[in-house]
């Protein structure tokens, strides 16, 4: 007996076992079937409808909520005339940001009106 052989059989392994690759996966396709039971994708993109939600945000924190609308599935039509154009810069960096993040695309429609959807 090897010293490898020593090794594996004080962690358990024997030598009657199946090769690694037969072993892998079954374990594999064990962890796939996990991951699709614990989150389901498939049911919760058929569920939710897909609507247009105008938004005209106040302050940072409305165009938070918007962002949350996104993340919802919906599309969102935000409105940041009542910004400042510094405040605007700032809000948009947000949105860009969050929109990367989430896959989603931005279409400008004027100066101050944005369209976010997937």
């Amino acid at each position: 007996m090897s010293f490898f052989d020593k090794i594996l059989k004080g962690l358990g392994f024997e030598g009657d076992e199946l090769p690694k690759e037969k072993k892998e996966k079954p374990q594999k396709q064990e962890k796939e079937k996990k991951v699709n039971n614990a989150f389901n994708l498939q049911e919760l993109n058929t569920k939710k409808e897909k609507k247009v939600v105008e938004i005209s945000p106040q302050n940072q924190q409305g165009v938070q909520s918007a962002i949350d609308f996104l993340k919802a599935g919906n599309s969102i039509k935000i409105d940041l005339s009542a910004f400042s154009e510094n405040d605007i810069f700032r809000a948009m960096d947000f949105v860009w940001g969050a929109c990367y993040c989430l896959g989603a695309n931005i279409k400008k429609l004027s100066d101050t009106t944005f369209l976010l959807s997937y």
